[in-house]
């Protein structure tokens, strides 16, 4: 399905905050390993705060929300799946954590340069760059 308006964005991206959220909230529990632990946490925390930001943009912002049509942005290319995955050892645990902080950091990359809306592009481009950080440091955690 096409994300084709600025609230069918902040829409999803809140979507994919609260199911990065609620998988990791599911996880924390299971690892063994007191950083990957600790990483979870920290995520939980993280996107409590993210997703409180997507309801204030999406509150500040909902005049834009009607104006400017975007395209070629699919749901599809952010769609996770976690079949397969081994959710019973630290490793696997690190392996959903990867791809979860990598889609989150993919969407608000490409969300930045398709919102023409200045403030809207800053904080997703500065979520993008939050994600980055995280991804680089959980991939440097041994584990």
């Amino acid at each position: 399905m096409t994300l084709s308006t600025f609230g069918a964005i902040i829409g999803f991206a809140a979507e994919i905050i609260d199911e990065t959220k609620r998988i990791c909230d599911g996880l924390v529990e299971k690892a063994k390993n007191p950083l990957l632990k600790e990483a979870l946490q920290n995520l939980i925390k993280e996107e409590e705060k993210n997703y409180a930001l997507m309801e204030k943009t999406r509150r500040e912002n909902v005049t834009e929300m009607i104006l400017e049509p975007i395209t070629g942005f699919e749901r599809e290319d952010y769609a996770i799946r976690l079949d397969g995955l081994n959710q019973e050892n630290d490793e696997g645990l690190m392996d959903i954590l990867l791809l979860l902080i990598d889609r989150e950091k993919r969407f608000f990359q490409d969300a930045s340069k398709k919102v023409s809306l200045p403030e809207v592009a800053g904080i997703f481009k500065k979520l993008g760059r939050k994600k980055e950080e995280a991804l680089q440091k959980c991939k440097g955690m041994e584990v």
